[in-house]
């Protein structure tokens, strides 16, 4: 097919196909590429490029159809829209390798059959599997008839008898096939998806992260490895929080004590790395707030390795009424503070080992003074996936602004790689928006420096609107730590030497005397105190009392200071 490659493509640049933008809820996993990527990116290649690689490459078919199971399943029924259902044995094969059992699975032709016999019977298959009301009958009939000349519904008294009796129920269904059935959980990019084996008391969710999958997280690059970002547990209990909630209209979400023992490293292959969030209620009794503890797993090697404990902590969720006032509004800015160029801060973190890109390197308009920084974050909505009640990178740019109110990067005082380690607390409002006029997120960071070492930093962050001042996030007591002991190369050159002699407030150091000169140096010392006496005297003279009067207070001091000199002297005590 090669040969056909050029020609091909150019017929289909000169259709001019216009390509038109998604509906929201479908997804195409496409079988050229094996995920649902395509749709995230640039759908240009649907003018050509991607249907001649579709003749010419090998069809990921099983790719896709377990990329159409994590994103779009499970399902009740499948459907294959053909002039056979050939594919059936390809799909519930794959189908059944991921989750144990497939579908009900039909087609709406078949070979050697009647096309209206055939979809008459495949809507007749849905109908029994899914009830009436997933069938359109009267639309199905309009398009046989017209308006005048389709015929009245009759009853067809030739039917055979059905004598099951469906008060009495013949078979049984275990509590993981219902849950599994019926669930309405949907899949979550970075917290995953419910697992059926777990309880009231302590939710499970399961989940593998992807490079491929989760593109915006290749923005965070520690020492040249991806890392999942240390905000990212955060946004995982808010998440589990919201979750928890079940609906109610949730006041405020709270995170405390995050204790982050290891990082995680997300390898860029296809295999990605196996994580498991636990939320373990507390006290579910509480009509007020909703308390549980929360531990992350991860797992790099699924086939022979076993979960790490990675981190944990606590969620808390408190119900009432919303209001944008729940956390307090923001502090004037203090005056006099020194610009930051915000390329020269980032430049500082790659000398480090922090490799921020893409919306992980959101600063701007950075000012600071001692132990404080001011920033304005600025994304695109399209950056920062709305399925979040904060978005990691969000998190991870008001870590970032902690830094700069340690020291300006002219200092270089910043030498070593810190990592967040623990979190004391977290607010989060979900009244207040962060997303501003025409698609952007914006918001104002504050930080505050509580403690540092060479080896630590510990500060409070807050997040604000930048319209209406109202608090979005509250962080309190952000440790982070270096990841490895300083070195002797990141010592600090001090520009000075300690010197042995005798100390000069002793009086044991005499200075040497010049005797010839002695007399000419007295003579020019009285000279210069007859001097500064004389245009002290006729400065007071030029100036009556009213006219000092109307001097600044700093001059008349002068002036009263000259006064009391000048009679000193005239007292013989000058």
């Amino acid at each position: 097919m090669q040969p056909c490659t050029e020609p091909y493509l150019r017929s289909l640049l000169a259709c001019d196909i216009e390509v038109r933008r998604p509906r929201k809820g479908c997804f195409w996993n496409s079988s050229v590429r094996g995920d649902t990527q395509l749709l995230k990116g640039d759908l240009k290649s649907l003018k050509g490029p991607y249907w001649v690689a579709n003749m010419v490459q090998t069809v990921m078919f099983s790719q896709a159809m377990e990329s159409s199971i994590w994103h779009g399943g499970p399902w009740d029924v499948a459907i294959e829209v053909g002039p056979h259902p050939a594919l059936k044995g390809p799909a519930e094969q794959t189908i059944k390798a991921v989750f144990g059992s497939a579908p009900a699975y039909t087609g709406v032709l078949r070979r050697s059959e009647s096309d209206v016999e055939a979809i008459s019977g495949a809507l007749g298959f849905h109908w029994s599997h899914l009830g009436p009301s997933f069938v359109d009958f009267d639309g199905y009939l309009s398009t046989f008839y017209g308006p005048a000349t389709r015929p009245p519904p009759r009853m067809l008294k030739d039917l055979p008898s059905y004598c099951w009796d469906h008060d009495k129920i013949y078979w049984r269904e275990s509590r993981v096939s219902k849950q599994f059935r019926t669930g309405t959980d949907h899949y979550h990019e970075l917290l995953g998806r419910r697992m059926l084996n777990d309880a009231e008391h302590e939710l499970r969710w399961r989940n593998v992260l992807k490079c491929s999958e989760l593109s915006w997280v290749r923005g965070h690059e520690v020492l040249g490895q991806i890392l999942l970002p240390g905000a990212a547990y955060v946004s995982l209990a808010l998440e589990a929080g919201k979750q928890l909630a079940a609906g109610r209209t949730i006041r405020l979400l709270e995170v405390q004590e995050v204790d982050i023992r290891r990082p995680v490293l997300i390898p860029d292959n296809k295999e990605g790395i196996e994580t498991m969030f636990i939320a373990r209620l507390m006290d579910s009794n509480n009509d007020t707030v909703l308390k549980a503890k929360f531990s992350f797993f991860s797992c790099s090697d699924s086939s022979t390795g076993s979960m790490v404990h990675t981190c944990n902590g606590r969620v808390l969720v408190h119900f009432g009424s919303s209001s944008v006032d729940g956390l307090p509004r923001r502090e004037p800015v203090p005056p006099s503070l020194l610009n930051v160029d915000v390329d020269r801060v980032y430049s500082v973190f790659s000398g480090i080992g922090l490799n921020y890109q893409g919306i992980f390197r959101g600063l701007s308009n950075v000012q600071r003074s001692l132990d404080y920084a001011t920033s304005i974050a600025t994304w695109s909505q399209s950056d920062l996936d709305n399925d979040y009640v904060i978005h990691p990178a969000l998190l991870d740019v008001v870590f970032q602004s902690l830094f700069v109110a340690r020291s300006h990067p002219s200092t270089e005082q910043v030498t070593n790689t810190l990592l967040p380690v623990k979190i004391q607390r977290v607010l989060v409002n979900p009244k207040v928006s962060v997303v501003e006029a025409e698609g952007t997120v914006m918001v104002n960071l504050d930080s505050y420096v509580v403690d540092r070492t060479p080896t630590s930093l510990l500060g409070d962050m807050h997040v604000y609107n930048t319209l209406s001042g109202d608090a979005v996030v509250q962080i309190e007591g952000l440790l982070l730590k270096a990841i490895a002991e300083p070195t002797e190369s990141q010592d600090r050159q001090i520009f000075s030497e300690t010197v042995w002699q005798a100390d000069a407030s002793l009086n044991l150091i005499m200075p040497e005397r010049d005797f010839t000169n002695d007399g000419v140096e007295m003579d020019l010392a009285a000279a210069i105190d007859r001097a500064a006496l004389y245009y002290m005297q006729r400065l007071l003279e030029e100036f009556d009392p009213p006219e000092r009067a109307s001097l600044a207070w700093y001059h008349q001091r002068m002036c009263e200071a000259f006064e009391n000199h000048l009679e000193s002297v005239k007292k013989g005590a000058g």
